[in-house]
């Protein structure tokens, strides 16, 4: 009868101590260490990101004002690069999805008194630099690259007949399936403007991201 009672009070025991205070405190703590690995890769990316539209959208005006190249030429480079800006943009707004979305789980399942369950909620800002990135994906980006388009267009055809029309003649084909139709003038467009401003608002959502998350950080 002895031998049942020390059993009976070495399972409560172990029950007390292991089942509820030792197991949960090093699992939270594990899963503390989890989640700050979690916002810090979510913060490195969305520090690339911004990178990226620095880098690129950031410095176009610097390009624009180069003096010797023509508006064509930098037209055309603006219609290579800004869809494969959209594609890295694409990759790192899926991985900060990704990681968020990691993170909104491991909150749900830990139960820590010091965790505010309120960093699981989707952010405003990634929300916003999600719908703005989508925008230029489906509309501007596609819009601006064919009119960058019809300006080569016009400029590889009004070089007939000069030096280097054998250089051009290559892509002026190319081109020219697509644009065969324009022969007006170009008008004044906007959407320029647009993706500026997009941009713009793009960034200042994505360091509202990167601060809510540092403060994500700091508060684990």
């Amino acid at each position: 009868m002895s031998m049942i009672k020390v059993h009976i009070g070495l399972f409560i025991f172990h029950w007390l101590i292991l089942g509820n205070i030792i197991i949960p405190n090093v699992l939270s703590s594990i899963s503390i260490d989890v989640l700050r690995l979690l916002i810090l890769r979510e913060m490195i990316s969305t520090l690339i990101w911004i990178g990226f539209v620095l880098a690129i959208s950031g410095m176009e005006a610097v390009k624009f004002k180069a003096p010797v190249c023509p508006r064509a030429f930098k037209l055309d480079i603006g219609r290579t690069i800004f869809p494969a800006l959209n594609v890295v943009e694409c990759g790192l707004c899926l991985l900060c999805w990704q990681l968020h979305m990691s993170r909104s789980k491991l909150l749900t399942a830990i139960s820590s008194s010091y965790i505010s369950i309120s960093s699981s909620e989707i952010p405003n800002s990634l929300i916003l630099v999600t719908v703005i990135l989508a925008l230029d994906v489906i509309w501007l980006t596609p819009k601006l690259v064919y009119r960058g388009k019809q300006v080569v267009y016009l400029y590889l055809k009004s070089q007939k007949g000069r030096e280097n029309e054998e250089a051009l003649t290559s892509e002026f084909k190319k081109i020219e399936k697509e644009m065969k139709h324009q022969t007006t003038p170009l008008k004044k467009d906007r959407t320029h403007v647009l993706y500026v401003v997009g941009e713009c608002i793009k960034l200042l959502g994505l360091g509202h991201l990167e601060v809510s998350l540092a403060t994500s950080l700091l508060s684990v």
